[in-house]
């Protein structure tokens, strides 16, 4: 494999999963690798051309490099080193996915609140509005109730 191909990963190809802690034996592999060329081997194709004889012959291809490069020692540890970063790297984007995403929610939870109280204070400051209008008419309403009293009271005060 050179370093400048596109990365493929090869236990996914055989539809494995390698970890550290328990590496896949030799054995795991080609057992894993036979059926899987049974599978996809041109010769077991119904049909010998078009779409899907293609597709098989690159799937077969693609499982027999790995299998090539995952058999032979040095090859494999060439590519487990590799690999392993790659997960490394993998498992350190999904942690800090995880702390992006907890953050973006944190955010949004804020903003929902402020939007809430921003609301209410908008709300608070109608209500005002309208009883301040609703005190002024009955003050003003209050105010000419007086002012007819204090006429009537001055009128009779001037015929006395």
């Amino acid at each position: 494999m050179a370093d400048e191909e596109e990365f493929v990963d090869l236990y996914a190809v055989l539809g494995l999963e390698n970890t550290k802690e328990k590496p896949l034996t030799a054995k795991e592999i080609s057992k894993t690798y036979r059926r899987l060329a049974l599978k996809y081997h041109p010769d077991k194709q119904k049909v010998k051309e078009g779409k899907d004889y293609e597709a098989a012959v690159t799937k077969f291809d693609l499982i027999a490099k790995a299998n090539e490069i995952l058999q032979d020692e040095k090859e494999r540890a060439k590519f487990d080193q590799r690999y392993f970063a790659k997960m490394a790297i993998r498992d350190r984007h999904r942690a800090l996915d995880a702390k992006t995403r907890k953050m973006t929610e944190e955010l949004n939870t804020r903003e929902k609140e402020f939007r809430r109280k921003r609301k209410q204070a908008i709300d608070i400051e109608i209500l005002r509005k309208h009883r301040m209008k609703e005190v002024k008419a009955s003050d003003d309403l209050f105010i000419e109730a007086w002012l007819q009293r204090q006429q009537v009271k001055r009128g009779l005060h001037t015929q006395k």
